[in-house]
Order: C-alpha cells, then sequence, then structure tokens
C-alpha cells in the first residue's frame, strides 16, 4: 500500500507527455514564423509592368533589387525567363536558349542592385512576358518578380542635324545627335557624301542615357548653297537618317563695323569738302594778284616816261623818284 501511494499515476505521465509535445510543436512553428517572416523583409525587387523597344535595337528592362546590408557579402545568382524559358543565367550565360545566346546581359553586377536586363538586336518575336528571380545560397533562398510584358514596335528614331549659321567664307560647325540606352552594342554616326572638313565622334552619358554627337567642321562657300547633307544612325540590322539643305547667306557685317564703315564715309566727305574749299580759295587768292601787278607796273612806267618828256608836274616827278628809290 505505500509503495501504491507513493508512485505517479500511468495516466498523469502520458499527460505531461502531450503537454511537451505541444510546446515543442509552438516553438518550431514560432521559429518558422520568424524566419519566414525575416527571409521575405530581406530584399524587394522593383521592375515596371510594362516595356516598349523599337526592332533592330536593345531592349532595357528594368529591375532593381534592394537587400538589406547584413547581405551585401553573401554571393548570390540572378535569371532572367522569357514565357518560361531561361534567356539570361548569371552563373552561365552560354546555359540559356539559343535564340536568346550572346544577345543578353545584365546592364551591372547583381551586387550592386541593379538588375535589369539587356537585349540586342530585338526582333518582333521577342515580345512576351518576361520575369527575374534572385537566388541565395546558405540557406538556398529566391525570390521572384513580378511579371513584365515587352512589347516590340517598328524602328522611328532618327537622329537631330543642328546646323550653325552658314556664312560665306566662314568657318561653321554641323552637330548630329542621337541619344539610346543601348550601353552594350552602341550605334554608329556617318555623314553621307559630305563636303570636304574634318569629323569628330563623341560619346557622353547622363545616368541611363548615352547621346552620341558627331561634328562636320567646314568654311561655308557659295557653292554649298542648295547642297543635301545627310546623317545617318545606324545598327547592325536597321538604320535611320536626317537630312539638311544648305542655306548659305552671303558675308554679313557686324553692327559695329557698319557704324565704322559709316562713320569713315562721313569724314572722307567732310575731309574732301574742306580741301576743295581751300583749294578754290587759294586759286581766286592768286587770280586777285595776278590782276593787280599789271596796273602797277603800267602806272609806273607811264609816269617814267613822262618824267623823260619833262611834260609832267612835280608831284609826277617826285612820284617818279620814290617809284625809283623802290
Amino acid at each position: 500500500m505505500e509503495t501504491a501511494v507513493g508512485r505517479p499515476q500511468i495516466s498523469d505521465c502520458n499527460k505531461w507527455e502531450g503537454v511537451l509535445r505541444d510546446w515543442t510543436m509552438i516553438g518550431k512553428l514560432s521559429l518558422l514564423l520568424s524566419l519566414l517572416q525575416a527571409v521575405s523583409g530581406q530584399w524587394t525587387l522593383e521592375t515596371p509592368r510594362t516595356v516598349t523597344a523599337q526592332t533592330g535595337t536593345c531592349a532595357r528592362i528594368p529591375c532593381r533589387c534592394r537587400y538589406l546590408p547584413e547581405r551585401d557579402g553573401e554571393p548570390r545568382r540572378g535569371f532572367w525567363y522569357w514565357n518560361g524559358i531561361i534567356v539570361y543565367n548569371s552563373e552561365d550565360p552560354l546555359r540559356t536558349t539559343p535564340t536568346f545566346r550572346n544577345r543578353s546581359l545584365l546592364s551591372r553586377d547583381l551586387k550592386s542592385g541593379d538588375c535589369s536586363l539587356l537585349i540586342n538586336r530585338i526582333g518582333p518575336g521577342d515580345g512576351g512576358s518576361y520575369r527575374f528571380r534572385v537566388e541565395f545560397d546558405k540557406p538556398i533562398q529566391y525570390g521572384d518578380s513580378e511579371e513584365i510584358l515587352l512589347h516590340v514596335t517598328d524602328f522611328t528614331d532618327r537622329p537631330l542635324v543642328f546646323p550653325g549659321e552658314m556664312v560665306a567664307g566662314e568657318a561653321v560647325n554641323i552637330n548630329c545627335i542621337f541619344n539610346t540606352s543601348c550601353n552594350a552594342e552602341l550605334p554608329t554616326l556617318t555623314w553621307i557624301n559630305p563636303p570636304t572638313g574634318p569629323v569628330s565622334n563623341s560619346n557622353t552619358q547622363h545616368k541611363k542615357i548615352i547621346t552620341l554627337t558627331s561634328v562636320l567642321s567646314l568654311t561655308a562657300s557659295p557653292e554649298h548653297h542648295g547642297q543635301n547633307l545627310t546623317c545617318r544612325v545606324s545598327y547592325p540590322t536597321v538604320w535611320s537618317e536626317q537630312t539638311l539643305t544648305f542655306s548659305v547667306q552671303h558675308k554679313k557685317f557686324s553692327i559695329w563695323k557698319k557704324l565704322l564703315i559709316s562713320v569713315g564715309a562721313i569724314f572722307s566727305v567732310i575731309v574732301a569738302a574742306v580741301f576743295s574749299y581751300m583749294y578754290i580759295h587759294l586759286r581766286k587768292t592768286k587770280g586777285t594778284s595776278e590782276t593787280q601787278d599789271p596796273a602797277v607796273s603800267y602806272s609806273t612806267s607811264s609816269a617814267s616816261n613822262k618824267a623823260q618828256m619833262g611834260g609832267g608836274t612835280e608831284d609826277t616827278a617826285w612820284g617818279f623818284l620814290e617809284l625809283g628809290n623802290e
């Protein structure tokens, strides 16, 4: 009896075992729930719903993956899917469907957070549904983006030609400009039948846009007037162009040049008038002097004759003596 009283009942042991199992299960569920919550909050994928690209150019499907700081150093893999088929594999780019091989790539490294897909030489058959997946190791975790629809249209972009003011005999720069976001396979700018002159090409980038510029330098002449100049942008499979018709103007003078010319002309007229007046005045003065001198000579000789003949008065003789003294 004493022994029976001191032993626990079997039913009590089974009850405690059930309680322990319940607490263990609750703990595991809580741990799993917290792990799932942590994984779901470790990154976010940002993508647009639709993207449009032109035939023959490149398509850029924007994608942004934001990670928690503790994920920065961890290895990761990226995959792009087109209608369920892998078109890009960051581990092995050759393990893609043949139609996209050597045409698809990421715009930057995955660790930068930029997971955008670039597809060169887009064709009408490349349209459809795209989706991005990122995967982490230890443990294996992954996340998928929303579906992105790619629409492919005809190639309609053209280069822009900016002519400078063309004045005969003066140097002028003519600019051809084209903007693109295809940094993996850039188009080229060329001049069709350009006049003689040096050409310089340059590329500049602002954020995702790359600006191609070609500058043709020449000296304008009247022979250029009415001629056509064409700038062409070329991709591997498509091209477009823009044509400019030359309009050459005669050489212009600035307002200061016109003012100086006007002042010079007025000054020349004034100087010519002054010299003409002085010349005429001197001619009149000289003519007056020549008409007075013979009269004096005539009077003197007349007085002299009268004095010799003795027919003059005393005053006349005195005047003769004065003239003789002179």
